[in-house]
């Protein structure tokens, strides 16, 4: 197994990037998470730690189910599109019906340029590298990965955990390729 090489700079920028994708001065009152059936299982973690670390309500919801719903949603809220692509239909639709009613939205895609990650106000890029099959591990790992980064960094800017906590946190996530690694040894 491949050690983590990531440098102190990389991991510094990539902390910068992701506070960037928060915007500061919105506080969402709640997160709507939209989603392909194949990405489903990812969703079902990260709301949990949403919850109990920035004290937010989630909902998860189908994007294949979400545009035939009537279902209200709050324009102070956030709906986050999840596809390995960025190029599903159902996720796209679902992306652009938020959006016609006003919510911000938040892409996270594994593909750069995808049309989710265009069209969606903000975007998390998982740079997973190419997809082999529909249901990739290394998709699935890193969806997970960043629907627990976006957890964390909300927390830290709503206050509901301080700085000790924040850095004891990433500092656990960027440990985890090298425990992966012994676990598979």
């Amino acid at each position: 197994a491949q050690k983590n090489s990531e440098s102190p700079l990389q991991r510094k920028q990539f902390l910068h990037r992701l506070k960037q994708l928060i915007n500061i001065r919105h506080h969402p009152e709640q997160y709507q998470k939209k989603t392909r059936k194949t990405c489903e299982k990812c969703l079902f973690l990260p709301p949990a730690v949403f919850e109990d670390l920035a004290e937010i309500p989630v909902r998860v919801e189908l994007a294949s189910e979400f545009r035939y719903r009537k279902m209200v949603l709050d324009p102070n809220g956030l709906v986050i599109i999840v596809s390995q692509s960025g190029e599903t239909a159902d996720s796209l639709a679902a992306l652009r019906l938020a959006k016609k009613k006003g919510v911000k939205t938040l892409g996270i895609v594994n593909v750069v340029g995808s049309s989710i990650a265009r069209e969606a106000d903000n975007v998390f890029y998982t740079l997973a590298g190419p997809e082999i099959a529909v249901a990739t591990t290394k998709a699935y790992s890193t969806q997970l990965i960043a629907g627990y980064c976006l957890a964390i960094q909300f927390a830290k800017v709503r206050g509901s955990i301080d700085d000790t906590q924040y850095a004891h946190l990433i500092d656990e996530m960027q440990q985890l390729p090298d425990k992966i690694a012994k676990i598979l040894e």
